[in-house]
C-alpha cells in the first residue's frame, strides 16, 4: 500500500490524489470557472492499487443563468465521461459518476460554462475504496 502521507489527517484541497489507508481522494476546492475555457478541477496519477472511484461535482446553478455546464472525465487522456446540461433543464445539481480505476492511470476532470459569460463557483471531488496492494 502506498504510504500514509504525513498530511493525511489533514483535508487538502487541489489537483492531486491523496491517499489514507485504503482510501484515496481528491477535493478541487472551490473554482470559478471561465465561460468558454476548460478549467482543470482534478489531474493526478493514481498508484499501484485499483480504485472504485466515485466522482461528484456540484456549485452555484443560480450564478450559471442561461450557460450550460460541460463535465469532462478522461483516463490516460482518453474521455471516459461527458456531461452537458442547462440551469434551465432539470438539472441534476449534485452530478456523480463511477468507475473503476486501474492502477497507474492519468486521471483528468476539468469543466467549462458556454453561452455566456458567467463565471460560477464549482467543486469537483473523488473518492474511492483502494484494492490489491499489500
Amino acid at each position: 500500500m502506498e504510504i500514509v502521507q504525513p498530511e493525511a489527517s489533514v483535508v487538502q484541497a487541489g489537483l492531486g490524489l491523496r491517499y489514507v489507508g485504503d482510501w484515496a481522494y481528491s477535493y478541487s476546492g472551490v473554482i470559478a470557472l471561465a465561460s468558454g475555457d476548460y478549467t482543470n478541477l482534478l489531474d493526478f496519477t493514481t498508484g499501484a492499487g485499483v480504485i472504485n472511484s466515485n466522482f461528484e461535482q456540484s456549485g452555484n446553478w443560480d450564478a450559471l443563468g442561461n450557460d450550460y455546464l460541460e463535465w469532462d472525465i478522461y483516463f490516460n487522456e482518453v474521455q471516459v465521461f461527458h456531461l452537458k446540461e442547462n440551469h434551465g433543464d432539470t438539472a441534476i445539481s449534485d452530478a456523480k459518476a463511477c468507475f473503476i480505476i486501474p492502477p497507474s492511470t492519468q486521471v483528468r476532470v476539468e469543466m467549462r460554462t458556454a453561452g455566456g459569460s458567467a463565471t460560477p463557483n464549482w467543486i469537483a471531488n473523488m473518492t474511492g475504496r483502494v484494492y490489491g496492494v499489500e
